[in-house]
């Protein structure tokens, strides 16, 4: 009972906190101010696993037939500090692992910078073709008021019935999802009920339009009866593994903490595990993968049996769209 109550307390502080800052924004004490580039910010509400990274992607290849893109992020645990973009040599240690994934993933300047309106400046200054710009998770960098911005949400677990952590995992208040231009609701393969939730959503902000999301992981060419080794460290590690145990049996799955920084004795226990189990392919998450490949060489030097090859085979998902009015 203590514990809850102590996790209540640390949710009405940062409740609090937030109310100070929104408060301040509105009041117009701290300065929001818009951009003369074309925004779009891809945000959510909760801690992580949202599907953002996903939408990035989705967005990058549907819209740029139109615009000349760029990404702004703020790329998190990087070890590179202030202002740059990724460039081929940078390892996902130096410019954040998801930095690293859209840059390998997708042929647009990938720019990192904690400050919004400086990395900006930065894509102007040395990507003038530049005309639209996505914002990854810039739903909390209030200074900068995007063009648009799209909330996305769990759908097994919607932001209107989240609550901030530490009771639940939201990392910003509720009430702010009235910001958004979109609300799209991810992750929706399973069997929902749109209507439903379209219903509970609507009747709380009705002049936002909701969309639904699914994702669908590309095949991958070979035998169902293949002896997978999967490895994930997402924010939510469960549908990645859920796939691959629905269409890999005998998979075995390593579960890693969300942006984990893979280390020398981690490889070594994935090689050593691998070759004790005779297994010769590793599936992984596009953000692993980035991060994996920086021990290429101690993959290469792994002494297999010699009928034994390592693949390490990464994922991409497509998303799909349904409106519901």
């Amino acid at each position: 009972m203590f514990f809850f109550y102590f996790k209540f307390l640390i949710a009405h502080i940062i409740d609090l906190a937030l109310k100070i800052r929104d408060f301040a924004y509105q009041r117009n004490i701290l300065k929001a101010k818009s951009t003369e580039l074309k925004t779009i910010s891809i945000g959510n509400l909760a801690l992580g696993g949202q599907g953002k990274s996903s939408m990035v992607g989705f967005l990058v290849t549907y819209l740029s037939q139109t615009y000349h893109i760029a990404i702004l992020m703020r790329g998190y645990r990087r070890a590179i500090s202030g202002i740059g973009h990724v460039l081929s040599h940078h390892t996902a240690r130096e410019v954040g692992d998801e930095a690293k994934m859209h840059a390998l993933s997708y042929s647009v300047p990938v720019v990192f910078a904690s400050d919004r309106h400086q990395g900006i400046a930065y894509i102007q200054q040395n990507f003038p073709t530049v005309d639209l710009v996505l914002l990854d998770d810039a739903m909390q960098h209030k200074s900068l008021v995007p063009n648009c911005q799209l909330l996305l949400s769990d759908i097994d677990k919607p932001f209107y019935l989240d609550e901030l952590w530490p009771l639940g995992n939201l990392r910003d208040r509720k009430q702010n999802a009235q910001l958004a231009d979109i609300i799209i609701y991810t992750k929706t393969n399973n069997q929902v009920n749109y209507s439903k939730i379209s219903m509970n959503t609507k009747a709380i902000y009705p002049e936002i339009p909701i969309y639904f999301a699914s994702t669908e992981y590309i095949p991958i060419e070979i035998p169902n009866d293949t002896k997978i080794m999967s490895i994930s460290g997402l924010a939510n590690n469960t549908e990645f593994f859920t796939y691959i145990t629905q269409n890999f049996p005998k998979s075995i799955h390593l579960s890693f903490p969300n942006h984990y920084d893979y280390q020398i004795k981690d490889i070594e226990g994935i090689v050593k595990e691998c070759i004790q189990k005779q297994i010769a392919n590793i599936l992984t998450t596009s953000k692993d993968y980035v991060k994996l490949m920086f021990y290429a060489n101690e993959f290469q030097k792994a002494k297999f049996n010699f009928l034994l090859e390592l693949f390490v085979y990464m994922f991409f998902v497509y998303l799909y769209f349904c409106r519901v009015k």
